[in-house]
């Protein structure tokens, strides 16, 4: 353990251990170029045919902070490992960026996420990539939820354990919930660790984005694995986000 764990191990007792191996192999499905040329601007491929996000496949690895959290080769200046928030880091404890979640000790550049990657002036109109750095994104807008009762809680306790959550609304009867974080890193990290991923039953798929605004839904989606069902969402909403 370095002094930059040291540091923190009193905010987070778990990097007391080395991080655990997640897999064997950096695992999980390798995204096929959608197009012909990749702007860099804008990080995504363009001239080529639009994701069907319906086809998403469910994510073969979740992480687990009470199971993998630990320490690694981290400094202090190192961003987040990206594969550890997918459940996918084969490096451990050799791995040279933080394996835990992002404290309010913690302070990251507007202009770059929590993973280290630059973040645009624009946010991209495809609701994907790392959102605009103009912008202080905490909130997840999450649809395509199902109906059942009970979804406050489910969401609550599956994305708690990303950071704390200063603000949770369910849309009744539309299948739709945001999810404010009290920090922007929390909501990123969430967002990447949430990807693909399932709550308590074998669910199908639920997209979600960083930020709402009224008749636009700003980018960042992150699809996690719920049951689909068809429902019209209302431009007129206007809660406290």
């Amino acid at each position: 353990m370095n002094s930059a764990h040291k540091a923190v191990v009193q905010f987070c007792p778990l990097l007391a251990r080395p991080a655990r191996k997640q897999s064997s192999e950096f695992g999980g499905k390798v995204d096929q170029p959608t197009g012909s040329v990749f702007n860099i601007w804008y990080s995504k491929w363009a001239g080529g045919d639009r994701v069907n996000h319906n086809a998403l496949d469910k994510a073969e690895h979740r992480c687990s902070i009470q199971n993998d959290c630990g320490y690694t080769r981290a400094t202090k200046s190192s961003s987040f490992c990206i594969h550890f928030a997918r459940g996918v880091c084969a490096k451990g404890p050799d791995c040279n960026f933080w394996h835990r979640i992002p404290l309010a000790i913690d302070r990251v550049p507007m202009a770059q996420d929590v993973f280290g990657r630059d973040r645009h002036r624009d946010e991209r109109d495809d609701m994907g990539g790392v959102g605009s750095f103009e912008k202080d994104n905490r909130t997840l807008y999450v649809g395509q939820l199902g109906l059942e009762g009970g979804l406050e809680d489910t969401l609550y306790r599956h994305f708690i354990e990303w950071g704390e959550i200063e603000y949770l609304r369910l849309l009744k009867g539309k299948g739709v919930a945001f999810i404010r974080f009290k920090s922007r890193v929390s909501a990123e990290f969430a967002k990447e660790a949430m990807h693909c991923q399932s709550m308590d039953q074998n669910e199908v798929r639920v997209s979600s984005c960083y930020k709402y605004k009224p008749f636009r839904l700003s980018p960042l989606l992150l699809f996690l694995h719920l049951p689909q069902h068809s429902f019209k969402f209302s431009t007129n909403h206007s809660g406290p986000l």
